[in-house]
């Protein structure tokens, strides 16, 4: 989730996201650490939340290079996403991630806000 300050959060989406969400859910339910019915559940949930969804540009694939030495360029997309729409909205804005690798990452433009499970 992506905020703006001053508005209510909005659910922003890289286009990649939702096959994210899949294989995370395939991952978790092969792994055994959740049930398929759980997994079912989650996805019909994702799909049902209201988002805006986002194409990885041109300009952000050359912000996605240069964090590839502190993060994956999957995570650098969120981050060079964020930047764009602070700067296209000219507010802060903020990356909401149960990541806690790329939360702790050093040398990000944004603020990042860890949430638990």
């Amino acid at each position: 989730m992506i905020e703006l300050a001053g508005s209510d959060p909005v659910h922003v989406v890289q286009t990649l996201t939702h096959l994210e969400v899949v294989s995370s859910l395939h991952k978790l339910v092969g792994t055994g650490r959740i049930a398929n019915a759980d997994a079912d559940r989650a996805l019909r949930g994702f799909v049902q939340l209201p988002m805006t969804r986002h194409e990885v540009t041109q300009p952000m694939i050359g912000r996605i290079w240069e964090m590839r030495g502190n993060i994956t360029p999957y995570d650098a997309a969120y981050v060079a996403l964020v930047e764009r729409l602070a700067s296209e909205h000219q507010t802060d804005a903020c990356l909401a991630t149960a990541d806690a690798k790329l939360a702790r990452a050093p040398g990000l433009s944004i603020d990042i806000r860890l949430f638990t499970r």
